[in-house]
């Protein structure tokens, strides 16, 4: 069976693409990073797609020529500086399944989200619209509306638990009451799996939930265990804080704390419908059970732990370059003698002191709102190097100074080479 899945390098996408390979399909990963897909998937083809701009029908239908199935995994949290998300889960969504209509798909496997007909966001109603436009089309389709869902690999929503967890003192977004019915993603892969078996028309929406209900609290806590740590102690914060900060992820492109994961945790994740053990006569895995059988690795621990770590490094690091940016315009003289010993001509001295300044500002906010990190870093170790060479051949004397400043410039460039290292989510 030919099979093309959009949003193949994902977190859910990853699983379902392994999982159709495994089963012997023929896979098409329609995605924006072709070259991560050909990484991950080479015995896949591979073609390119963008959802924030192939909002026309025409640009999906030679995509889908022979393909007898569509799985549509695509999906954003909030509408961002590079992502929209009326485009992403509407606009495109609908141009998409317009074309397997026309092309006479056989069937669409749509993963949409439980809970979105109860919220207000942006994110819920642009789904929303793209499951109420592909009931009313001629073609067979099958809408899943998962809970939580975990792995014992993790990115975004699950990461920010994870690295909660293991906290010396775990917050709880007011009192951590919030109710979820997680969901292990071989249970979502293995209702894939049902419905691409299953020749029979289907034309269901079915909310892909877990056996048991958990609170946020019991999430936690759950997850501080499956790494070996001992219960401690939990603290409230107040609404309105999270609520700021969240605020605050919005202004600088935080991926998980923002407005819509806050809106979305004011609403229970949950459902009373058992349509879907019912239909697919899948036994879905218990929380606590999936943890037990799947033990967590050091490296698990280590990107619980250095989850926060590494935006709290990041802000560090943008004040420190912002710092250094701005504050030679208050002590000019003694930057300016420090240029002068470098270069003994005055117009160039002055062209080197305000691009110098300017850079390091540039860099500092190209931190604060997650701007091409990985490039960012690497720009930052370079300047840095060149910095300290500089300064090495002209002025050796400073690495002799009490205060050290060029010895610190070690440990920030191995602080760098580290957050270059793991800037990676997925």
């Amino acid at each position: 069976m030919k099979i093309i899945i959009t949003g193949a390098c994902g977190f859910i996408g990853a699983h379902i693409t392994s999982s159709l390979i495994k089963d012997g399909h023929n896979v098409v990963c329609a995605v924006r990073d072709t070259i991560k897909a050909q990484l991950m998937f080479p015995s896949s083809e591979v073609c390119y797609c963008n959802f924030n701009t192939d909002t026309n029908k025409t640009m999906w239908i030679n995509r889908l020529k022979g393909v007898d199935v569509v799985i549509n995994v695509v999906g954003i949290l909030q509408t961002s500086r590079k992502d929209n998300a009326k485009n992403i889960h509407e606009l495109a969504t609908k141009s998409l399944f317009d074309a397997c209509n026309e092309n006479k798909v056989k069937k669409v496997i749509h993963i949409s989200a439980l809970g979105i007909k109860e919220s207000d966001t942006e994110y819920a109603k642009t789904k929303l619209a793209a499951d109420s436009y592909l009931q009313d089309l001629n073609i067979d389709w099958i809408i899943l509306r998962p809970s939580l869902v975990y792995a014992s690999n993790s990115f975004g929503g699950t990461s920010l638990l994870r690295a909660l967890s293991v906290l010396p003192i775990i917050p709880l977004i007011g009192n951590g009451l919030q109710k979820f019915q997680p969901i292990h993603i071989k249970d979502l892969v293995k209702t894939i799996s049902f419905f691409l078996e299953k020749s029979s028309q289907t034309k269901e929406i079915f909310d892909i939930v877990g056996p048991e209900i958990l609170s946020l609290k019991d999430i936690l806590l759950r997850l501080r265990s499956w790494f070996n740590l001992r219960p401690t102690k939990l603290i409230s914060i107040p609404k309105c804080i999270i609520k700021f900060f969240c605020k605050l992820g919005d202004i600088f492109n935080a991926s998980t704390v923002n407005s819509t994961s806050f809106n979305m945790l004011e609403l229970d994740n949950v459902s009373k419908s058992k349509k879907f053990s019912s239909y697919t006569k899948i036994k879905p895995i218990k929380f606590s059970q999936a943890l037990e059988m799947e033990s967590a690795t050091i490296q698990s621990f280590w990107h619980a732990k250095l989850y926060l770590l590494k935006a709290f490094a990041r802000f560090i690091l943008a004040f420190f370059w912002l710092y250094s940016g701005v504050l030679p315009f208050f002590n000019d003289k003694q930057t300016m003698d420090i240029i002068n010993v470098i270069c003994t001509n005055n117009l160039l001295s002055s062209i080197i002191f305000y691009s110098s300044c300017f850079t390091d500002i540039l860099i500092g906010f190209a931190l604060l709102f997650r701007y091409k990190m990985i490039t960012m870093y690497r720009i930052q170790i370079i300047i840095i190097s060149l910095y300290t060479c500089i300064l090495t051949i002209f002025l050796p004397h400073l690495w002799l100074e009490p205060l050290g400043p060029l010895t610190k410039n070690i440990p920030t460039l191995l602080l760098m080479l580290l957050l270059l290292s793991v800037e990676r989510d997925k």
